[in-house]
């Protein structure tokens, strides 16, 4: 309505708060395609620069995935892979395939974070979903030479078991499955 009535500027004004706001990638492709050339390269740098810093992980996540900014998504994963639920499997199933290629680590954490949540949680009907992650953890991890802060994933297998040795049906389908 605003861009209709010839109030440019507050259209994007309206756009880049929306944009702030909601973390939705449509708002930010109708922002960047609104500016004169050339500038629209920095502006998006900007947006995805102060993206990363905003607080709600899942969304910024979301946002770098379908961009596609998936360098900027798996840095945002292993920098910050504790704020991360393990219930979002919606998101960080797909993301975790999504980066497994070229961000084996980041694809690695966030299958994790799944395990650990369907272990925590107690959830048995989710159990088959958490092999199959340990499955596709097992399929990348001798592509990560260095896992930096991170623990490895042999230390990763020791802590879960130490942690969660009554899970016999989890354990048993990973027995099936290696």
């Amino acid at each position: 309505a605003l861009a209709a009535s010839g109030d440019e500027d507050g259209a994007q004004d309206h756009r880049w708060q929306m944009f702030q706001r909601t973390l939705d990638d449509r708002y930010l492709r109708d922002y960047l395609k609104s500016l004169p050339d050339f500038e629209d390269v920095e502006a998006e740098q900007k947006a995805l620069d102060w993206a990363e810093k905003a607080d709600d992980v899942h969304r910024v996540l979301a946002l770098l995935t379908n961009w596609p900014a998936l360098d900027r998504a798996s840095r945002l994963v292993v920098n910050r892979i504790s704020e991360m639920d393990g219930n979002a499997y919606y998101l960080l199933s797909p993301v975790a395939e999504h980066l497994q290629a070229k961000f084996p680590l980041a694809s690695v954490l966030l299958r994790r974070s799944l395990i650990e949540a369907t272990l925590n949680g107690a959830k048995s009907t989710r159990y088959k979903h958490a092999v199959r992650h340990m499955l596709e953890i097992e399929g990348v991890d001798l592509q990560i030479s260095d896992y930096g802060v991170h623990e490895t994933h042999e230390k990763f297998i020791s802590r879960i078991k130490r942690k969660h040795p009554r899970k016999r049906g989890f354990w048993s389908m990973i027995g099936e499955a290696f």
